[in-house]
């Protein structure tokens, strides 16, 4: 269900031309809130979904959960401020299927 608000959300932003990074900036938001995506990933030349900067990053490492983060107290908390982005749209749905699968795969033990 939260899939198809992502998809009906993107969709009606796309149709009016207010697909902006405002709106894409809530949906980059939402991903990290929904998913338990790690502080630190390893990568390999990453799968990245758009082009969000000043994603903390380094050898074969970034911050999925930018621009948010753990609070002391266990909760999230927004800790960064928003520095731009650049390129094609962000495909929000994309990265919450990606996220998804990773979880799944946590999940089960993969």
């Amino acid at each position: 269900m939260l899939r198809d608000g992502v998809r009906l959300f993107v969709d009606s932003k796309r149709n009016t031309s207010a697909y902006t990074v405002d709106e894409m900036s809530k949906l980059f938001l939402l991903n990290r809130y929904l998913f338990d995506v790690p502080a630190r990933f390893k990568t390999e030349g990453p799968p990245t979904f758009g082009g969000w900067l000043g994603i903390p990053s380094g050898e074969n490492w970034i911050d999925l959960l930018w621009p948010l983060g753990i609070a002391n107290d266990g909760n999230l908390m927004l800790r960064d401020y928003f520095r731009g982005y650049s390129g094609p749209d962000f495909p929000a749905l994309e990265e919450f299927d990606a996220f998804a699968k990773s979880l799944a795969a946590a999940d089960s033990g993969i």
